[in-house]
This record gives C-alpha cells, structure tokens and sequence, in this order.
C-alpha cells in the first residue's frame, strides 16, 4: 500500500461523529489521494489475518444501512468493505456464535424517508443486528430499529438520542471524545490555557460545546473555552483568527469542517502568527489543504484518524489492506472504507461470546457482557460495551482517540492513542 494520505472522499458524516458536516459542507474532495490495493497481497501477509476459524451452518442477516450514493455524499465504499469484513470474520473468527453473517444491504440516499423505510426492510428480513459506518439521516432508521428490539452497531454517530440510549444501540467512537476529551487532553499537554474551537456554524458541529457535558469539562480542566463558528463557505478567516490570536496566541485550537473550510482557517492561522498547538477532524487534512496551506505550516497538526493507514508496519493498517486485497481487490483501500471496516470489527468483538441460538436479543447480551478488548484494526484502541465507558452516554463503548502528527510533507508520521483507560466491570 503506497503510503500517501488518504482522508480524501468527504463522507456524509465527521470522523469524529458530527455525522451532519461533512453532508452540509459538500460533495467529495477532490485531493484524489487513496492507497493502492494492487501492491501484492502475498502468503506472507496472510498472516495478519489470524488463524483460520471458520463459520459453519445456517447464515446469520446482518443489516447493513448505507447513504449509498448522491448529490454532495459518496458512501459506495460501505457495502463491499462490509461484505469483506464479514468474510474474513467468517473465516477467521468463527461468524457469529459459530454461524456465517450474510449481509443484507439498504441504501438510503440520505433521505429520511427512505432511511425510515430501510428499518422497515430490515425488520421485514429478520435481521438480528444492524450495521452502520456513518449516517448522515441515522435516526430515521436507528428509532424504528431500536424500538423493535433489533440492536445496532455504529463506528461514529453525533446523535445526542443514540448515544443516551441504554438498551440496544453500541457506538464505537465516542462524539464527546473526539470533539471536546481529545482536544483538552491535547491542550492539556501543552499546558494551554485556552482552547478555541473553529467550527462550521451549524448545530452537529457546535452542539458538543454549547449542550451537554463539554463545557464544565472544560472549564473543570482549568482552561477556558473560545468558540467561533463560522459560516459554511467563508474564503477569508482573517477577522475570526486575528480575534483568535490575540485572546490564545500559543495555547490550543481545535478545527471542524471539510478541507475547503480548514484551508480558510489554517491560512487565517498562519496570516495572524498563530504559534500553538493544532487539532483537526479527519475530513479536514487532505492533499487539497496540503497545497492550499503548504506543507510548511500543517506539520505537526493532530488529526484525528479511524485506522493508522499511512503506517504500512500497523498490524491494523496491515489487517484492513489484506482484507480488501483478499475480498475486494477491486476496491480503494482508503479512509472513507475505515469507517465501516471499524463498525464491522467492533460487531465481531462485541459478539464474540455469544453462545447458543443468534438472535437479536442474544447479540444484545453477548455486546453488554463483553470484557474490554482491543478492537481489531483500530490502531490500539479498546471497547467494552457495558453501559460504563461514558456514564452519560450508556451507548458509547470507547472514550479512545486516536491521533496522527502529520510530517514535514503534511503527511500522518507518528500515531498516539489517548483517553484509552480501561472501562471497569
């Protein structure tokens, strides 16, 4: 796999669970950057794939709802990284409860009504659990599914109402710690005193710092909290970051928006002597902002990540690379697909003691009785579902984020998780 930064196709939702910006702020990048699956899947690499465990018997309906593809989103990827992760897991990790998934796909174009009708197809087919990367339009399927007792399982939801719910919905990536925990902890280590927060101005990106917990976090850490939403489109960011510099001018700042936004901010930034510390969601850095900003000034920016991707030594990078080149050889082995691959991944940890007959409800028991345990291919990061890894948010299974530093080329070099603390019994 070339090692080339891939955050290149705008998916309907934020790496870090503001599924709505990334839909309000347009159509895919145009950075053109993905990973070549055509750079040998050999026997040799077959051994990331762990030992053979095969699935046997009847197969198991997983559900599988995808925005599909439209006018502003491209989540086409979904279905055959979903369909090659259920492979391997038939393969190599005994299915589910010993029997082979077989996964059933619905697109939703986005549209709520169609969403709507997604679930009622789900539930028509009998599926024992759902699946889903990002969503831009979730809860239009996830209410009817939740309330029919069929569980679900996401990589990365900014609902408040998903994450509040205790009874059958598990979210692998936790909003609040990707949006507010992972950026205080960085700001934090760089013992900031502020922490200013460029964000696009509408309400999924900003809610995590005007509702809920966030701000007393925040405040609580002994640092104050600058916001400054800006307005989808805005070319110039002189004024806001001007503003900025002289009420933080070496502390933290964190960034939320697509690459067309964060090329305003961080020139902004770097127009207005800004010398602190930078965070930034994963849709923000890609080969577009590298030659709109320069690599000069994008090294050493912390971007939020699914899978270490660019690391070709990762046994994570490694794992999702010879699953596509084995399955879905045809396929980018890119960032969008990490999504997916990661809710399939956490689907299978969650399960994996499940006994006896599959059904929804044993699918529910087996995810809440699970120990904490790495999730595979997530670059170190644990999950435990139990109701306990963020107590205002019984759903979420993880606080853990994980960071790339990007290189003198603008590239992700160096990986660290944080916030990864054990979650008790």
């Amino acid at each position: 796999m070339q090692k080339k930064w891939v955050g290149a196709r705008l998916v309907p939702a934020l790496a870090v669970a503001l599924s709505l910006i990334a839909a309000a702020c347009g159509g895919k990048s145009d950075s053109g950057g993905k990973a070549s699956a055509d750079e040998g899947s050999t026997a040799a690499n077959a051994s990331v794939l762990g030992t053979p465990n095969a699935a046997t018997g009847a197969p198991v309906k997983i559900g599988l709802i995808s925005n599909g593809v439209g006018q502003g989103f491209d989540q086409a990827i979904d279905t055959p990284v979903a369909k090659a992760t259920a492979d391997w897991i038939n393969a190599y990790s005994g299915g589910i409860g010993g029997r082979p998934i077989q996964i059933v796909v619905c697109e939703d174009q986005s549209d709520p009504a169609k969403a709507a009708d997604c679930a009622a197809q789900m539930i028509s087919d009998n599926v024992v659990a759902v699946v889903y990367s990002s969503n831009g339009v979730y809860e239009s399927s996830w209410r009817p599914l939740s309330a029919a007792g069929i569980p679900t399982f996401i990589q990365a939801v900014g609902t408040k109402s998903a994450g509040e719910e205790p009874k059958n919905t598990f979210i692998f990536n936790n909003a609040q710690a990707s949006t507010i925990d992972g950026p205080l902890a960085l700001a934090l280590k760089h013992k900031a005193k502020v922490l200013s927060v460029i964000s696009v101005d509408i309400p999924a990106a900003t809610v995590n710092y005007t509702e809920g917990p966030g701000p007393k976090k925040i405040e609580d850490a002994g640092v104050k909290l600058d916001l400054i939403p800006v307005p989808i489109g805005t070319p110039d960011m002189t004024v806001q970051t001007q503003q900025l510099v002289h009420k933080n001018p070496d502390g933290a700042v964190n960034i939320l928006g697509n690459d067309a936004f964060c090329i305003a901010a961080l020139n902004g930034l770097k127009a207005a002597g800004y010398s602190g510390v930078i965070s930034a969601n994963e849709q923000c850095i890609t080969d577009n902002t590298i030659k709109g900003v320069g690599a000069d000034y994008v090294k050493g920016i912390r971007v939020i990540a699914q899978v270490p991707l660019t690391d070709t030594q990762d046994p994570s990078t490694q794992l999702y690379t010879e699953i596509m080149h084995r399955w879905a050889p045809k396929e980018p082995v890119d960032a969008t697909g990490t999504f997916m691959f990661l809710a399939m991944t956490g689907l299978d940890a969650a399960t994996a003691g499940l006994k006896g007959d599959v059904t929804p409800q044993s699918i529910i028991a087996a995810a809440k009785s699970m120990p904490w345990i790495e999730q595979p291919g997530s670059g170190g990061r644990h999950i435990r579902c139990n109701g306990k890894a963020d107590t205002t948010q019984p759903a979420v299974c993880s606080n853990a984020v994980l960071y790339a530093t990007l290189d003198g080329q603008g590239k992700p070099a160096n990986y660290e998780v944080l916030l990864d603390k054990k979650v008790p019994d």
